[in-house]
């Protein structure tokens, strides 16, 4: 079984972040930069989303996109948990092949964390992966998208980063690695493992997936070649400030255009 296969292990291992204030972001970027009163909110690649709970909790309609059959199902038992199975709703697809209209029409800000745009393995599927997004937001309304691989040149990119996180008796050590696979295609190996004590019992999961290393302006251009965002910077993961040099930890924010 693989890291993605166990939802609650893989919120305890992924929820290291300061939620309310993530959201308190989102909110001002929505303030600041948004042209579409945001009611409704999407989430892509959404796993357990934490912010998607804590959004909803703040009076937004919520819809969690993800391909895994078993997150969704995870993310409406935790919403139910919580008192917020009416405000949140979920879509079973894939992140560079979807729609919502389905269940209501568009959104009015789209969002992608935890550097999940990185998974996206080729220049066609990023291309459509784009579309998608559009197809879906409001005319300007916002995507925001957290951490980017921008910082590519720093030492260790490529390599691997431990962690360790506890909750309710729970302990998790996870691991991620970055592996280049091949220069002239930009390709990548990435993989997650999570080594799992659960009350004294233990259990391993790792899953490896290729990925391309998308480098920033080339990243833009795409964006660009879409043609249906205005590309609005690279800013702090924690602040509203754009970045002066790149940093592995980041925010792109992009609007629809009108």
């Amino acid at each position: 079984m693989t890291p993605y296969s166990q939802p609650l292990y893989y919120e305890i291992a992924f929820s290291f972040f300061d939620v309310k204030k993530q959201c308190d972001l989102i909110e001002k970027f929505i303030r600041k930069y948004s042209t579409a009163p945001v009611k409704r909110c999407l989430d892509i690649a959404c796993g357990p989303s934490l912010q998607l709970r804590e959004l909803a909790g703040r009076g937004y309609h919520c819809i969690g996109l993800d391909k895994s059959r078993v997150m969704l199902d995870h993310l409406k038992r935790e919403s139910k948990k919580e008192g917020l199975e009416k405000e949140i709703e979920t879509v079973g697809a894939d992140m560079c092949d979807f729609t919502v209209g389905k269940i209501g029409g568009k959104v009015d800000l789209a969002f992608m964390m935890m550097g999940s745009i990185s998974l996206i393995e080729s220049t066609e599927r990023m291309m459509s992966h784009l579309e998608s997004v559009a197809r879906c937001l409001k005319k300007g309304g916002l995507y925001l998208i957290e951490n980017a691989e921008a910082d590519w040149a720093k030492e260790g990119f490529f390599g691997s980063q431990t962690w360790t996180s506890e909750r309710d008796g729970i302990s998790i050590e996870t691991t991620y690695k970055l592996e280049l696979k091949d220069t002239l295609k930009q390709a990548a190996v990435a993989t997650i493992i999570l080594e799992v004590n659960d009350h004294g019992s233990e259990f391993y999961f790792e899953e490896s997936r290729d990925i391309k290393i998308f480098f920033p302006q080339e990243f833009v251009a795409l964006i660009e070649k879409c043609g249906k965002f205005e590309f609005l910077g690279w800013f702090e993961p924690d602040r509203m400030k754009k970045l002066s040099k790149a940093k592995e930890n980041n925010l792109v924010v992009l609007r629809r255009r009108d």
